[in-house]
């Protein structure tokens, strides 16, 4: 059984894709990582364009990335999350005000709350049992087949699929990080990935810039810790209350209590 389900893995992953985030369609709460590979929910709302493709009111994005026809893959690293949204939805989709997550909406997604509720929101939504919970989810789509299914990579266990539906446009990933308790991340197709976020909890801190691209915990005199953590083109030095997120005199701008971690040479 192990063997049939690691080779339906090896399957779906020969179609993966490289997908990056739309700042265009973007909610004003969400900060992007330069590369488009992350979004986390940074709680102040940015001076944005409300144009038409960005959401207004629920925390979500799309990828940059659309599909009419054939098949595609992509996966997404959520270890430590407590509550995601991801899949994929039809470019038509309501962007503006409350969105109902359902296929008949235009959405085909596996949501996460508190942690361990996992629901597809199938309109019904349908209660999944996963224990433990994945840290890497894979999507996997078959347009022509009207397929959209979910992985647990690293179990090599299928978590739940939409089947029989007749898509008729563009067809685009789609994420949310619902809170600011971390960060959701695109993996690369090429599979090497280098660091995940994590989630730095009830850590004392204090915020100057620091001329460093590496770095990793290590104790800086009694009580104290430090840790490198970038943000955007700068890279920080962190050892001060990180545990409801503090304003850079710099930057103006909320450091949540997560990071990306650099490993020490």
């Amino acid at each position: 059984m192990k063997n049939l389900l690691e080779a339906e893995m090896k399957r779906v992953q020969q179609f993966a894709v490289d997908v990056t985030l739309d700042p265009d369609t973007a909610h004003p709460k969400l900060i992007l990582s330069d590369d488009g590979k992350q979004v986390e929910d940074g709680d102040l709302w940015q001076n944005l364009p409300d144009n038409p493709e960005r959401f207004s009111q629920c925390v979500n994005v799309l990828g940059r990335q659309s599909f009419s026809s054939g098949r595609f893959y992509f996966e997404v690293q959520v270890k430590g999350k407590t509550d995601w949204d991801l899949g994929v939805a039809r470019g038509s989709i309501t962007r503006k005000g409350n969105i109902p997550l359902s296929p008949q909406d235009g959405f085909w997604t596996v949501v996460l709350r508190n942690g361990n509720d996992y629901k597809a929101c199938a309109g019904p939504s349908v209660r999944l049992h996963l224990h433990p919970g994945p840290e890497k989810v894979g999507v996997f789509v078959d347009y022509e087949e009207g397929l959209v299914s979910f992985y647990d990579v690293e179990a090599a266990a299928l978590i739940y699929s939409f089947t029989s539906y007749c898509f008729t446009e563009k067809i685009y990933p789609f994420f949310s990080p619902c809170n600011n308790n971390g960060v959701v991340h695109l993996l690369s197709e090429r599979r090497g990935i280098n660091a995940i976020a994590t989630w730095l909890t009830g850590k004392d801190i204090h915020l100057r810039p620091v001329v460093a691209s590496k770095g990793s915990w290590t104790i800086d005199g009694p009580d104290r810790d430090t840790v490198y953590c970038r943000r955007g083109p700068c890279v920080w030095e962190l050892n001060e209350n990180l545990a409801n997120g503090v304003r850079t005199a710099s930057e103006k701008k909320i450091i949540r209590p997560h990071a990306e971690l650099y490993p020490a040479d």
